[in-house]
């Protein structure tokens, strides 16, 4: 899920009041922007100052209308947009979280797995606790 710069057992909340970027799967998204309309621009500045980053360096581009790039393109507004007019900073940051999720779904690993894979790695830590414990009680006991 994305967060701005939060706990991460809180969505949508800010970290002492100032958000850090929009973050996803613990990565910062870099979003460029190519609009033609300057009150769009803006906007999506404001809410999304943090993410803001050149055409080179970003992970897909916010534009309002479809153009020919070899980046993903989230559209506001249109026909086959990913977000309508009008929106709040809330609705963008959903809009953004399906995108990138969509985007993203196979390259990062899934919060399942990592979840699963985080409780195999609990497990071997006890195993190994419980292995030196007893290595440990067999030395001191030999003395």
């Amino acid at each position: 899920m994305i967060k701005l710069r939060i706990n991460t057992k809180s969505q949508g909340r800010l970290l002492a009041g100032v958000p850090c970027g929009l973050i996803f799967k613990g990565r910062i998204m870099k979003i460029a922007l190519m609009c033609n309309s300057l009150l769009l621009t803006k906007t999506l500045e404001i809410f999304l100052k943090k993410n803001i980053s050149t055409y080179k360096k970003c992970d897909f581009v916010i534009s309002d209308q479809k153009l020919e790039l070899d980046k993903p393109q989230f559209i506001v507004s249109g026909k086959y947009s990913n977000l309508q007019f009008p929106f709040s900073q809330s609705s963008l940051i959903i809009g953004l979280d399906k995108f990138y999720d969509n985007l993203y779904a196979d390259k990062e690993p899934s919060i399942v797995s990592f979840q699963s894979s985080k409780e195999q790695i609990k497990q071997k830590i006890t195993i190994l606790i419980e292995k030196f414990k007893d290595d440990l009680m067999d030395i001191l006991d030999e003395k």
